[in-house]
């Protein structure tokens, strides 16, 4: 962690950081540093000035894999969401995202349970226990019906084909970890187990399969080297709508070339001046579309068909 005064005014880097004080005490964002600041300058200087001690404090950009494909697909909507602030605002209930978060945490919470409390009718009861609390973005009951009915499907299959009793190292834990003074990484992952003389790691889908990014999983593959240990790593995508799992060895190489994906892709965030729209299929899903004209334009020409979920989960 490199520190610099932000009143000494002997490197021009620091000039107008004692602007940024009162933003600290209100959790200022890496992505909120002054546009003038490079790549290589922004995060090995800081994220802003300690309103008491008069210090820059240095922080390593937070590389979300999430947070990486959002940029990718769409910058003005990362704006929107990171360097604005506007997420809460614009939030939208989605269905299948409520139905997503419900089974993700029935599976948390079963995984939770000693090895006699878990079963097939626990965890139904479980996922209905969170449903009932939360019941948002279903356009009426007939589709809280049918995502109801899907999530028990899914949760059934799961019950039926997998092992219960296993007990994992960690359940939908966020996990952080600085892999130097410019880069952190980040990923809720949903699961870890021990396998043999390794790891495995779980992340679950509760859309159809699809052509797996692998990056997601390398990304989560560099968190647990370093938390855990450097025991050889399996990380697997496990479909909850057909039972399919994708798995994929993490080895030296396959992560190296994962962190170089992630460093290039942060440097092209850092360098980002204009931030432009990508009109195109997933504007259907953003949530600030009442705000990009255009969005609106590209769905005006290609209607999104009801009910249509979106091609990334």
């Amino acid at each position: 962690m490199q520190v610099a005064s932000c009143e000494s005014g002997s490197n021009g880097h620091l000039k107008g950081f004692a602007q940024w004080r009162l933003w600290v005490s209100r959790g200022l964002k890496w992505d909120r540093l002054p546009q003038a600041l490079t790549y290589s300058e922004r995060p090995s200087l800081a994220l802003a000035c300690d309103r008491k001690r008069g210090i820059i404090i240095s922080m390593s950009y937070p590389a979300s894999y999430f947070r990486l494909s959002m940029f990718r697909q769409c910058r003005q909507r990362y704006k929107l969401h990171y360097v604005d602030g506007l997420a809460q605002e614009y939030r939208k209930a989605r269905p299948y995202l409520t139905m997503g978060e419900h089974v993700h945490g029935a599976l948390r919470d079963l995984f939770l349970l000693s090895v006699g409390e878990r079963s097939e009718d626990r965890l139904i009861e479980l996922m209905r226990d969170r449903w009932r609390k939360n019941r948002e973005g279903f356009a009426d009951r007939e589709e809280e019906k049918v995502y109801g009915e899907r999530a028990t499907g899914q949760l059934r299959r799961f019950a039926q084909k997998e092992d219960l009793a296993i007990q994992p190292l960690a359940v939908e834990d966020n996990h952080k970890v600085e892999i130097d003074d410019t880069l952190a990484l980040l990923g809720r992952i949903d699961r870890i187990d021990r396998d043999g003389e390794g790891l495995h790691i779980i992340d679950y889908k509760t859309g159809s399969p699809r052509e797996p990014d692998p990056l997601q999983l390398q990304m989560y593959a560099l968190i647990v080297v370093r938390e855990f240990d450097p025991a050889p790593i399996r990380a697997s995508y496990h479909y909850l709508e057909t039972g399919e799992w994708i798995t994929e060895e993490a080895t030296g190489e396959t992560m190296a070339r994962a962190l170089e994906d992630v460093r290039q892709r942060v440097a092209a965030i850092a360098a980002e001046r204009e931030y432009p729209a990508s009109p195109g299929p997933l504007c259907g899903y953003c949530d600030f579309l009442e705000i990009c004209r255009g969005g609106e334009d590209f769905l005006e020409s290609h209607p999104r068909t009801p009910g249509e979920e979106p091609p990334l989960q």
